[in-house]
């Protein structure tokens, strides 16, 4: 989950100055304004794009990750797989605040802060889960493993600010979706500790007007998550750690720079696919009667990896860390007890 989002998850929705259009219509940003335009319209068309990029970033953390880790996005197990036998709601509703520190995109160096509102909406069923982790459906179970469809989705960008990126397009959300294979590799029920094995394969294409394909996505990986963890009674530990592979058009979304694009001290560069780069995140979080709060921190390391020497890259390494409190006000009263 892990609120937010995705190995690429920024509160400041601020008036920007509009760049031209560019010239590749295959990587244009269709929002764009005609720059002799008077004032007036320049202000209009940036609210509307403040607006715009809040709703992404917002549906980014909503969604699924992430990312916060503990909400969404390829992050730690969430809250809807409760411990086994212990009746819960079938759905709660509440409201929360996140505050976030993320990189621009994994291996930038330009950071943003944001505050920002979060809906909490949980649904439980033995098949069926929306919460934090994202929505999750289960289509197979033989034993120790089971087959998910997972849904994720990346937070936006703006190039505004950002060194690397001046001058070119801003960096929309993505949608990801696709199957995850899990393979349960040892559990400690009366210890409140499961070892997985997770292998998440999702597509992915890009929101706004005029979707484009965006590639594939492949994160195999290893969750560890305890409950009541050092003896914290009620908390919730999880760690997510291994490596990322992704296809050239993947890449070459958040890497690549056209020769329109290029200048004195960016090249331009085409992307190709295979390693992104590992992963880790830690997350913590704990349900109370009437509140939740949660954090994540997220380490990339992105040595080796296939987009390593594109002039977009900046730093070889990212944290990404947040919080967030979300008081649940509904729940149903028809109540489930799940089986795992």
């Amino acid at each position: 989950m892990s609120f937010y989002r995705h190995p690429n998850s920024d509160p400041v929705a601020v008036l920007r100055r509009v760049r031209p259009e560019r010239a590749d219509p295959g990587r244009a940003n269709p929002d764009r304004v005609n720059t002799a335009r008077v004032n007036t319209d320049r202000v209009s068309t940036d609210r509307g794009h403040a607006i715009r990029w809040g709703i992404g970033l917002l549906a980014a953390i909503v969604l699924p990750a992430c990312p916060l880790a503990v909400m969404a996005n390829d992050g730690p197990a969430s809250a809807a797989s409760a411990p086994p036998g212990v009746s819960q709601p079938v759905w709660e509703a509440g409201v929360g605040l996140s505050l976030l520190s993320l990189p621009d995109y994994r291996g930038s160096d330009r950071r943003r802060n944001w505050v920002l509102p979060i809906p909490y909406f949980v649904y439980r069923a033995e098949r069926v889960s929306l919460d934090r982790g994202g929505l999750k459906a289960e289509l197979l179970e033989r034993g120790a493993l089971e087959l998910d469809f997972s849904v994720n989705l990346s937070q936006p960008a703006r190039s505004d600010g950002n060194s690397a990126r001046h001058g070119m397009a801003d960096l929309r959300p993505t949608l990801e979706l696709g199957p995850q294979l899990i393979a349960t590799l040892w559990r400690a029920p009366q210890h409140g500790v499961r070892l997985q094995a997770q292998l998440p394969v999702r597509y992915a294409f890009v929101l706004g007007r005029g979707m484009r394909d965006a590639g594939f996505i492949a994160h195999p990986r290893v969750n560890l998550d305890a409950r009541s963890p050092f003896g914290l009674r009620g908390w919730h530990l999880g760690l997510v750690s291994g490596p990322m592979f992704a296809t050239a058009r993947q890449h070459d979304y958040y890497y690549g720079v056209d020769p329109s694009e290029a200048t004195a001290v960016r090249p331009a560069w085409r992307a190709r696919g295979g390693y992104s780069g590992w992963q880790t995140t830690l997350a913590m979080s704990r349900r109370f009667p009437n509140h939740w709060i949660g954090g994540f921190l997220r380490i990339d390391q992105l040595a080796g990896a296939a987009f390593a020497d594109s002039p977009l890259v900046r730093r070889r390494s990212s944290v990404a860390a947040g919080v967030a409190v979300s008081w649940v006000f509904a729940e149903s009263a028809e109540r489930i007890t799940l089986r795992r």
